[in-house]
């Protein structure tokens, strides 16, 4: 123990020693003053010395070690003599993450990194004047690709490193290192290849081979170690033919002596023992010996040990391992060893990350040896043992679906707390405990079965004798013994009373329904990312503590009504101060000064405080008549927009919810800051502004100089801080940004991304520089400047791209006729470009760079062979841009760069106020000298508030621009915001998290959204896919990726509503490549049965159509180029909500369609060309009337009415009224009190054809089918959360399913033109509506949770009725289509989607039946 704690105590101080010599680098770095070569030549050293750090089992050293790497191939000349050299570095090191974490892409890459690097060094001919480089690149290239092969197994990795390998050896000295290293790789390539293919000839010259390094090597050393344990593999392999177990005990042999020769951290130990272990499994299979066993379990036990701690595949084998202690622990049938298998499992987890892929699995069989133990012992302790593990496992299930983010579902087991509580209760010490737990022991090893889970055993012991249980306890408690009859008797009773389970099974959910109902009648959901409770405050209580006149009449008031109401409030509260002899400051309003009081004066100044905070601060009309108080007023400017309106993103939120919140935290330096949230939402801090951090606070304060302080400027309310003219950005905070994401933020923002594309294309860039002036000395001197003008270059360079709205102005495109003339020095410095690209020009300059990319000007724009070419890479183009300027500002391209150009910003807001000194509560005497001036200001809002503004991000094509670039900087009208994959900074923002502290005192979870890290980027996730090696876990991972792209793209706007798939090209390749399949207009194949199932995010038309309203019933025809299965068929968002728990273990549900294929190519069920037409245009008016109205709600319900009761004066009304006058449509006008409207809901009517569908946009599949008219579906509509915040209702509304008996069994999404659905307005219409299962959940192990509207849970079932977990509880996905199946040519359409509780669905009888839809 003494030398372990010796080598721990150096352990950490090596790893001390290399954090402070990074810390003292990154010092050095970041004033941007070291030279190129410098930087270089410093972090090539750290990289080495982090790189050789492997035995100190940190992973975070080689992380940084290629994080350095990546900043020096990036810096570094490709011309560079020592270019391949760094390569080699590089491939080093990401060898040597894979080894510690188990990273295939760090493999990958290796590769790739190794392979370029031999190119380069035989390009230069190193094997002539540096041949020990060459051969350092082609060992470290075989090495690496020789470890993916034994990844992955690919053969063609194998042979190409015996290739490098044997040239290594060929060319190596006799007698040295060299030689000795690749004949050692090269017998292990080669056994590694026998292995695969067995080859007598290959088997013997590596046998030869293994006996040359053997015998040229003394015993007992490292190398001969080597040797004999290779010979150990090579005679595994061979028993692997012989099935010879004298094979199999000299392959032991040597392993276990090649084994005894390693240190603990070789790279070969971990291939030593795997291969042991499968000789002793494979001995205890032959031999059945009980001691193989033992030894098994014994090396088993060292494999996990040998394994890094952050190995991908320390998980796989920590399962492995407790598999096999728990038959040897079977095999044993022991009490010790029972415990020692306990014990041994619990150390191995203890080791293991919080959250790993088979830890469930690891836990079930751990509960299995405590229920063994209790089988043992029948000691009611250790059942209640059991009991408790297995409630922990559900607790700490429930904790991860609780952090933000998590799509992990909650677990509905708090049965298991019940059973818990009733066997502590029969524990108590009494005289009838003995009987008592040997009545418990009986009934549970009736149940009990070795090869049965021990959780099930303990879920149908709770089912069967819950309420016996139940009955026991309280026996116990009472001190009485009943007898059977009189625990029977109370069993019903409590049956009657509803205590004990239904037949269902259903049980009370730990999650239950997620809604809290306080003071107030109406329930809302709690928020399920920081657990927040909304709740109403007692009215009377609130006038008294607000000031209002309790006499006052509690109806709602008018906007003046209001007014008067504030005013009258905040003179009472001044002649109460007043009638206590203080002087009230009037630059502050009464929750502020009086109630609430934010900020206080201490012993060491000013403080922003949440101390008393309690109460509701305000909502935007209280906080609008209150713009007297600074305090208020900052407030007020974070919630608002340019025009004093409520953000609208804040505006949609509930009513209810909106209001005010303030908390406060403390940043790194010591600054108390006030987070402001407005309805639960962040939208800015307030900070005091002070001397140390003016500079950082104030935006413009650096431009304060001479006499006059900041404190005089703000005072005087003049100067830079205030002035309209200026307003101008600071380049060298920006570059800072920048500088610092290149430096130290690695490959997460700066290595090549995969979507990126790794192909160097020729480009257009424009030359910004105007003179040689060169401030940063970023410039070669020796360099051709070639001014402001059109260069050719590649992607290779260093450059910008801009992103923005053309809008309708002028653009001054490139064209072919003005292309070569714009290449000529100063050919630009003429052109009036729009605003934002001259700005953008002018920032590029300010920042010391020069290339600038611009659509309109670097893409000629009538040259179709180039538009062909460039357009379908735009992910190399913003791939590769070292940043992307995105224009937030404006409609159009004339808009420009806030910021950049003096007077394009409106100044910050800094608020002043005088205090004395003297007096309390922030009290102020205008006749007192002694005064104070307390300067505030609020930061920028959150970034996703700028965007919801912007019209740059509603646009469909910019949606692939973001997601493929590598940073960005945002100019919204008043801040400017960067971007990174590691951080979101702003002018002026606190740009860092704190824990925001609800009454100073209480930590309040963070929202996710509210995070300073990275952007939501689900490009970002592609590259963890290569690291999954199970094709199951990929695809899901992938799915959640492409669901998560597709909800935010189809929420964009196209000025061409064709452009919906070309706008996704970029998207699609990436996808088509994960997913391994090609995609059916805009579906991948690959997971089409859950790619089908998107349901609307509102009232969505078919492409090509419009929704119909009261005055214009026309609803235009679909563009049939995009078939109705598709999200790009229909114009609007879309989400995919029934994936909603997939991300958090549960597996994607069962395919139930069969034979899928798009378009006629089957050689059954072929449609004649001539029928197409009339088949389409027969079976398209399917649509109906579906409008709302804003009408009087006592208008509402009215059956029997006329479509022309609904008619108005316009043109497009009149025509439909009289072209149809003697056909009245009865429609039915149906109260939507959540929306304040009425709809006019009719049945299908006749529609213009729409036209024959694409032949290849046909999708046919046969799938189980069930008409409409085996269920009813609900005419109330209830309206979903949007998906960011879940006190926000959004516009898609679902309606519930109920089965033939009256029980709701699903959820029907509301869908628009189908709204007559359910109503009786049109039976025989609904006879084409048929609803066809696309894949399900048969069984599930946990509750799955229902969408969510604004007061909580929609439940997809009544769980009295249908079973929540367990056999036959799951649910079919259905997707609901209108069809003609009686005819076998006729071609269906999509309707919407659905989800019907499995029992209820098989009870409705469905048929295999065939389908076509278009």
């Amino acid at each position: 123990m003494a030398n372990r704690s010796s080598d721990e105590v150096e352990r950490f101080a090596a790893i001390a020693s290399l954090n402070r010599m990074q810390d003292i680098m990154r010092q050095t770095l970041a004033g941007g003053k070291v030279p190129v070569a410098e930087e270089i030549r410093l972090r090539v050293k750290v990289a080495e010395m982090l790189s050789k750090s492997s035995e100190l089992r940190h992973p975070q050293f080689l992380h940084d070690a290629v994080e350095h790497l990546e900043i020096v191939l990036r810096k570094a000349s490709h011309t560079s003599p020592d270019y391949p050299k760094y390569l080699n570095l590089m491939s080093q090191a990401r060898t040597s993450e894979f080894m510690a974490v188990g990273s295939l892409r760090a493999l990958d890459m290796a590769v790739e990194a190794a392979r370029e690097a031999l190119e380069l060094a035989m390009e230069r001919d190193f094997q002539t004047h540096d041949s020990e480089t060459q051969s350092s690149i082609a060992t470290n290239l075989a090495f690496a690709l020789s470890r993916r092969h034994a990844s992955l197994g690919n053969l063609d990795d194998l042979n190409e490193a015996i290739v490098w390998t044997r040239m290594v050896y060929e060319g190596a000295a006799k007698g040295s290192d060299l030689r000795f290293m690749s004949l050692n790789n090269l017998v292990s390539q080669l056994r590694r290849r026998i292995e695969q293919v067995y080859d007598d000839d290959l088997a013997e010259e590596a046998e030869a081979l293994l006996n040359q390094l053997a015998t040229s090597t003394t015993p007992g050393t490292l190398q001969n170690g080597i040797a004999t344990g290779q010979l150990g593999f090579i005679t595994f392999k061979k028993f692997k033919t012989t099935n010879s177990l004298e094979d199999l005990d000299k392959a032991l042999e040597y392993c276990k002596m090649g084994l005894e020769s390693l240190p603990a951290s070789h790279e070969l130990r971990v291939d030593m023992l795997i291969t042991i272990v499968d000789l002793y499994s494979s001995r205890r299979s032959l031999k059945k010996d009980f001691l193989d066993l033992k030894y098994l379990v014994h090396y088993s036990e060292l494999l996990f040990e040998a394994l890094p701690s952050g190995h991908r595949f320390r998980g796989k084998h920590v399962l492995e391992h407790a598999q096999r202690v728990k038959e040897y622990v079977e095999s044993a049938c022991s009490l010790d060893e029972i415990d020692n298998g306990i014990r041994q499992i619990n150390k191995q987890l203890s080791t293991m990350p919080a959250q790993f892929p088979r830890k469930n699995k690891c836990q079930i069989i751990l509960t299995d040896l405590l229920g063994m133990r209790y089988t043992r012992t029948s000691d009611m302790q250790d059942l209640i043992a059991l009991v408790d593990y297995f409630g922990a496992m559900v607790s700490e299930q429930n904790a991860i679906a609780g952090k933000p983010g998590s799509s992990e579902p909650l677990v509905s087991a708090d049965w298991v707390w019940v059973l818990k509580a009733d066997l502590c209760m029969i524990r108590q010490e009494n005289i009838l405990l003995d009987l008592a737990q040997e009545e418990v022991a009986t009934k549970f090893l009736s149940l009990y079965e070795p090869e049965k889970p021990a959780i099930l055993v303990l879920d149908e012991f709770y089912e069967k004798h819950s309420a016996y249980l139940h009955t026991m306890a309280n026996g116990t408690k009472a001190l009485l013994r009943l007898s059977d009859a009189e625990v029977s008797t109370n069993m019903e009773t409590r049956e009657n009373e509803g205590e004990a389970s239904n037949s269902t099974n259903a049980r009370p959910s730990i999650s239950g329904n997620r809604e809290y109902e306080a003071f107030g009648k109406r329930k809302l959901a709690i928020d399920s990312e920081t657990g927040d409770i909304i709740w109403e405050f007692d009215r009377n209580m609130l006038n008294e503590v607000l000031g209002y006149d309790p006499n006052e009449s509690s109806s709602p008031l008018s906007k003046e009504e209001f007014a008067i109401r504030e005013s009258r409030a905040e003179q009472r509260a001044i002649e109460k101060a007043q009638s206590e002899g203080r002087h009230p400051n009037l630059h502050l309003c009464r929750m502020c000064r009086d109630i609430a009081k934010p900020l206080r004066q201490t012993q060491d100044g000013y403080l922003l405080t949440a101390e008393d905070i309690y109460l509701p601060f305000g909502n935007f009309h209280q906080l609008l008549f209150r713009r007297h108080c600074v305090i208020c007023r900052l407030i007020f400017s974070a919630i608002t927009t340019e025009t004093e309106e409520l953000h609208p993103r804040l505006a949609a939120i509930d009513r209810e919810v909106q209001g005010t919140s303030l908390t406060t935290g403390t940043l790194s330096t010591g600054e108390k800051v006030m987070r402001i949230e407005y309805g639960l939402k962040h939208v800015g801090d307030i900070r005091l502004v002070t001397p140390q951090n003016c500079r950082q606070a104030v935006r413009q304060a650096r431009e304060v100089t001479g006499q006059t302080s900041l404190e005089e400027a703000i005072k005087a309310r003049t100067g830079p801080v205030f002035s309209r003219v200026g307003q101008q950005l600071d380049p060298s905070l920006i570059r800072s940004w920048l500088d610092d994401c290149d430096r130290n933020h690695g490959s997460s923002c700066n290595s090549a991304r995969v979507h990126a594309g790794e192909d160097e294309i020729p480009m257009l860039f424009i030359d910004v520089v105007v003179t040689r002036h060169d401030p940063y000395g970023l410039l070669n001197k020796e360099f051709h400047v070639v001014e402001n003008c059109l260069v050719a270059a590649t992607s290779r360079e260093k450059y910008f791209a801009l992103s923005y709205v053309w809008g309708q102005v002028e653009m001054f495109k490139t064209m072919k006729d003005n292309c070569q003339l714009r290449q000529k020095p100063q050919a630009l410095s003429t052109i009036a470009f729009p605003q934002t690209i001259k700005d953008a020009m002018q920032l590029v300059e300010s920042l010391g760079e020069r290339f600038l990319w611009v659509d309109a000007i670097c893409m000629v724009q009538d040259d179709r062979e180039q538009m062909d070419r460039d357009i379908p890479k735009m992910n190399i183009v913003y791939g590769r841009a070292f940043a992307t300027i995105v224009a937030l500002y404006g409609d159009s391209a004339d808009a420009g760069l806030p910021g950049v150009s003096p007077g394009t910003r409106p100044p910050q807001l800094v608020e002043y106020l005088r205090v004395s000194s003297e007096l309390p509560d922030l009290d102020y005497d205008p006749r007192n000298d002694r005064d104070e001036a307390i300067s505030l200001t609020v930061t920028p809002r959150p970034l996703e508030l700028e965007l919801d503004t912007a019209k740059w991000n509603t646009r469909g094509w910019v949606f692939q621009e973001r997601l493929l670039s590598r940073r960005c900087l945002y100019f919204s009208p008043s801040a400017i915001y960067f971007q990174c994959a590691s951080k979101t900074l702003s002018e002026y923002g606190s740009n860092e998290e704190y824990t925001p502290m609800m009454l100073d005192t209480v930590p309040r979870k963070p929202r996710v959204s509210s995070k300073i890290a990275a952007r939501d980027n689900a490009l970002d996730l592609m590259n963890l896919l290569q690291e999954v090696t199970s094709e199951d876990e990929r695809v899901i991972k992938a799915f959640g990726i492409y669901k998560d792209m597709v909800e935010s793209y189809t929420r964009r706007e196209f000025s061409f509503k064709s452009d919906i798939l070309d706008g996704f090209a970029g998207v699609f390749a990436v996808l088509e490549k994960q997913f391994r399949s090609k995609t059916y207009s805009g579906l991948p194949a690959a997971v089409l049965a859950h790619a089908l199932l998107w349901a609307p995010a509102g009232r969505l038309p078919r492409r090509g159509m419009r929704l119909p309203t009261p005055s214009d019933l026309s609803m235009g025809k679909p563009d049939m180029k995009f078939p109705s299965w598709s999200w790009a068929g229909w114009d609007g968002p879309v989400e995919y909500r029934l994936f909603k728990e997939v991300e958090g273990g549960l597996r994607l549900p069962a395919p139930l369609f069969t034979n899928h294929r798009r378009g006629n190519t089957s050689a059954t069920n072929t449609v004649n060309k001539s029928n197409v037409s009339q088949a389409s245009t027969e079976t398209s008016g399917n649509q109906a009337l579906d409008t709302d109205t804003h009408v009087k709600p006592d208008s509402a319900g009215l059956p029997g009415k006329s479509i022309q009761d609904k008619q108005t004066s316009s043109s497009k009304g009149k025509e439909r009224a009289s072209n149809d006058e003697s056909k009245a449509i009865p429609v039915k006008l149906l109260a939507d009190p959540s929306r304040g409207t009425t709809w006019t809901v009719g049945p299908p009517q006749p529609s213009e054809p729409w036209g024959p569908p694409l032949e290849s946009n046909i999708l046919s599949f046969a799938a189980p089918v069930v008409p409409i008219s085996a269920f009813r579906i609900s005419p109330e509509k209830e309206y979903l959360i949007q998906q960011h915040h879940i006190h926000t209702q959004g516009r898609q509304a679902v309606r519930r399913i109920y089965d033939r008996r009256g029980n709701h069994c699903g959820l029907w999404w509301e869908q628009a033109g189908y709204g007559y659905v359910g109503l009786s307005l049109d039976p025989q219409a609904e006879t084409q509506i048929r609803m066809v299962g696309i894949s399900a959940h048969r069984h599930i192990d946990r509750r799955l949770e229902g969408p969510s509207r604004v007061e909580g849970e929609i439940k997809f079932f009544d769980d009295k009725f249908f079973r929540a977990v367990g056999r036959n509880s799951g649910l079919v996905n259905v997707l609901v289509v209108w069809a003609d199946l009686e005819n076998p040519d006729a071609v269906g359409y999509r309707v919407t989607i659905a989800v019907v509780h499995v029992e209820a669905w098989e009870r409705a009888g469905p048929r295999e039946l065939d389908l076509r839809l278009a």
